[in-house]
């Protein structure tokens, strides 16, 4: 139960499931790092980049980073596009590997939750 619970954290804010397992300082260091990427590209955007109408097939990606998604296509779903961006595409492209790095980050738990270790596998 616990892998499962780490990898829902996770999706819903990067480092959460770490948080919940005790490694803080990884769970810090991916809520900062990843946050950091999906902010940047929601900034380069011009906050027009989480869109599912706009943007299906960059929002497919997005829906890895979870809350954050969910809270940014709530709050600027009413934003219109009144002139062209000329680096909306670049915005997209940031978010989506953040969100997309999120996936790493959720196996990263769940392995963390089961025991799993890397030197273990070695032997």
């Amino acid at each position: 139960m616990k892998p499962v619970v780490a990898v829902v954290l996770t999706w819903i804010a990067p480092g959460a499931g770490h948080w919940y397992l005790g490694n803080r300082k990884k769970a810090i260091f991916y809520f900062v790092l990843l946050t950091g990427l999906y902010l940047a590209g929601m900034a380069i955007a011009d906050f027009r980049n989480i869109n599912l109408d706009r943007h299906p097939f960059f929002f497919l990606t997005y829906i890895f980073y979870g809350g954050a998604t969910l809270l940014a296509q709530i709050l600027t779903q009413g934003l219109a596009m009144v002139r062209p961006l000329e680096r909306l595409d670049v915005g997209c492209l940031y978010s989506a590997v953040a969100g997309l790095l999120n996936i790493l980050v959720m196996i990263d738990a769940y392995l963390f939750a089961s025991g799993y270790s890397a030197h273990a596998a070695d032997s």
